[in-house]
């Protein structure tokens, strides 16, 4: 017989395997899937119940060169012309922010146990985008990248590249747990 536990895990590694088709199928304008790079971060925050709309692996030759990816809540029909409507549209992407937060705030508090000294621009953090309260996970380290060669970027990107993936591993263990 299997434990309560052992159920619970076996339905998330269900749900998992689920919302990871469900993000193979998916593609930008141009039919591009998501990248390789950034795919597990998606599939962790959408089981998490985390709306993403945007995401990026970050590239050496062009755009930015860190990982990124952006969530939003839906956007409310009819939020043009109704105050009421914007408030819940950016009081949705407020809660939103605090989920993430939390997430992030457990994922450092997991590696701080572990003796696992991070720097402060390695870190993931929350970028707020637009006036809706959107925003995006990312390396704090985002803008002082533009700021390198294109050399230095790929070098010192495969570090900030590494913390976004050790954080998806976090999202998928702590999403099967169900800690």
């Amino acid at each position: 017989m299997h434990s309560e536990q052992e159920n619970l895990r076996h339905e998330r590694e269900t749900r998992w395997a689920e919302i990871a088709r469900e993000v193979d199928e998916l593609a930008d304008k141009l039919g591009h899937p998501i990248d390789a790079g950034i795919r597990d971060a998606v599939i962790g925050l959408l089981a998490h119940e985390l709306p993403t709309n945007q995401s990026c692996e970050g590239h050496d030759d062009r755009g930015e060169a860190l990982p990124w990816v952006s969530i939003e809540s839906s956007e409310p029909e009819g939020w043009e012309d109704n105050k009421q409507l914007k408030e819940e549209w950016r009081n949705a992407n407020k809660q939103l922010a605090t989920k993430v937060r939390a997430l992030l705030e457990g994922w450092y508090e997991h590696r701080q146990a572990d003796q696992d000294v991070i720097p402060d621009d390695q870190k993931l953090i929350l970028e707020p985008q637009g006036i809706f309260g959107a925003f995006r996970i990312q390396p704090a380290a985002q803008e002082r990248m533009t700021k390198l060669s294109q050399s230095e970027r790929a070098q010192q990107a495969l570090v900030y590249r590494e913390e976004m993936r050790k954080f998806s591993t976090f999202l998928q263990e702590h999403f099967l747990t169900g800690a």
